[in-house]
């Protein structure tokens, strides 16, 4: 598995350009729309860095990789080498391995409490709550949700199955989910990233 990192600020206007010029007709139109937000910005550098990924990896120009989308909307390639992004407050994150991967990266921040019942299971908001401090809570927080989002992105069922139906207490290792790896990785001092590769 090969992960990538880029804060959106500091990406020369060149490697941008670069980007731009490769990435599909979809996602420009996407980012124009949202031109004034990071948003926009992150849609291209994400799916730009994926495709300079792919095409070296793939020895295909970055341009005319033809990524496609299943029924749940998650973007794929034809052949045996699989892809997530996933941004977040100005970073964006990817990820290429041998089998399907998700990513999730995420701000640690204050978080809201009151979704913890929506997306926990009772051991997870048992775990999360019973930190010793508050920042050990927001850490706590933090790593279960992105581990889940990590998981269904891989998966491609989206969270729309249950997030309550990948369970995680106190590790990285999903209750009743062995089939897949987990790894989970502060970074920049206040983003943490989880990631979900199924074993091959």
């Amino acid at each position: 598995m090969n992960l990538y990192l880029c804060e959106t600020a500091s990406l020369p206007e060149a490697d941008y350009e670069k980007y731009k010029n490769a990435v599909s007709a979809e996602t420009l139109a996407k980012a124009e729309k949202m031109r004034f937000s990071r948003d926009g910005q992150a849609s291209v550098i994400g799916e730009g860095m994926i495709r300079f990924a792919l095409g070296e990896e793939m020895n295909i120009p970055p341009e005319k990789i033809e990524i496609l989308k299943t029924e749940n909307g998650k973007p794929f390639v034809h052949g045996n080498i699989f892809f997530n992004i996933s941004h977040s407050k100005g970073f964006v994150t990817a990820v290429t391995a041998d089998s399907p991967v998700g990513v999730d990266i995420e701000k640690i921040r204050e978080p809201n409490y009151k979704t913890i019942k929506r997306f926990c299971t009772d051991d997870e908001e048992e775990y999360i709550l019973s930190a010793s401090d508050e920042a050990e809570k927001i850490k706590r927080y933090f790593t279960v949700w992105t581990l889940k989002e990590a998981y269904f992105k891989c998966t491609g069922e989206g969270i729309l199955k249950g997030l309550k139906t990948a369970a995680f207490k106190g590790s990285v290792n999903a209750v009743s989910k062995k089939e897949y790896d987990f790894g989970t990785f502060y970074c920049l001092s206040d983003f943490i990233i989880s990631y979900c590769v199924k074993k091959g």
